[in-house]
């Protein structure tokens, strides 16, 4: 899911919802179902992020319209995640990539910058329990409070998981094309 604008992208009825989610103290985790005992959440050698960011990003969002980075160079992609507090971590099922999310810590916040299964895992019992790791590592990383956003554009179950995972929608923004 982006975690950024959505600039020039827009829904049939002309406006995207832009939901600003939050989650203020461990304690608020509601884990998901625990993740099979074949399913590997791995963190991504820094070496390797650029071309996997670039991969994931156009991969898992192409269904969901994330469109602001679908040009980017690897250059572009070293420039974004090869750099302190941003975390690549992959999830693969019987050894197939399944999907990802990537953190973004920086002063007070850790935020879950991008995070979603590749097509073909979608469905599959998978995103409570992704979830769940990446909301269990950031706050490893010791912040005040963990964010991520989401959009109407997402998957339709998308908002659902967050909040059952314990996140509340903290602004709530429309946004019309080209805006």
């Amino acid at each position: 899911m982006p975690r950024n604008d959505h600039s020039g992208v827009t829904e049939s009825a002309g406006a995207v919802t832009v939901r600003w989610l939050a989650m203020s103290a461990p304690d608020d985790h509601q884990p998901g179902r625990p993740l099979p005992s074949d399913v590997l959440v791995r963190q991504v050698a820094a070496s390797d992020c650029a071309p996997l960011a670039s991969e994931l990003y156009r991969r898992v969002g192409t269904p969901w319209q994330w469109t602001d980075r679908q040009h980017w160079t690897v250059d572009e992609w070293r420039a974004a995640v090869d750099r302190p507090g941003v975390e690549l971590w992959t999830l693969s099922v019987g050894g197939s990539l399944a999907g990802y999310f990537q953190l973004h810590a920086s002063d007070d916040d850790v935020e879950i910058k991008y995070f979603g299964l590749l097509p073909e895992w979608i469905g599959r019992g998978l995103g409570g329990g992704l979830l769940s790791r990446a909301v269990d590592r950031a706050w490893e990383l010791t912040p005040v409070r963990v964010t991520l956003n989401t959009c109407s554009l997402d998957h339709p179950a998308a908002l659902a998981n967050y909040l059952a995972r314990g996140f509340r929608v903290i602004r709530s923004a429309a946004r019309d094309e080209g805006a």
